[in-house]
């Protein structure tokens, strides 16, 4: 697992936005990136990277690489609640 956290941690980006506020960023397929969680505190962010991280691992069934995965995906369809 910690080789598949490392590959999506490398393609998102965590943008501080203030004291305590952050924006999770990802790429667009351009050299452009989209925010993905605007604004989020520190118990939230961890919240959403954990829920990206899963997105990456379960729903990926071309196995594609985290970047490619996640500019391929739209944002409704990364932010989609998980089944457990």
């Amino acid at each position: 697992m910690r080789g598949k956290l490392a590959a999506a941690a490398a393609v998102l980006v965590l943008a501080g936005c203030g004291a305590a506020s952050y924006d999770v960023v990802a790429p667009d397929g351009s050299r452009l990136a989209r925010v993905l969680y605007p604004r989020l505190s520190e118990h939230e962010l961890i919240a959403a990277l954990s829920h990206l991280v899963r997105a990456i691992r379960d729903r990926n069934p071309n196995r594609l690489p985290a970047g490619d995965y996640l500019n391929q995906t739209s944002d409704a369809e990364l932010k989609r609640p998980s089944v457990s």
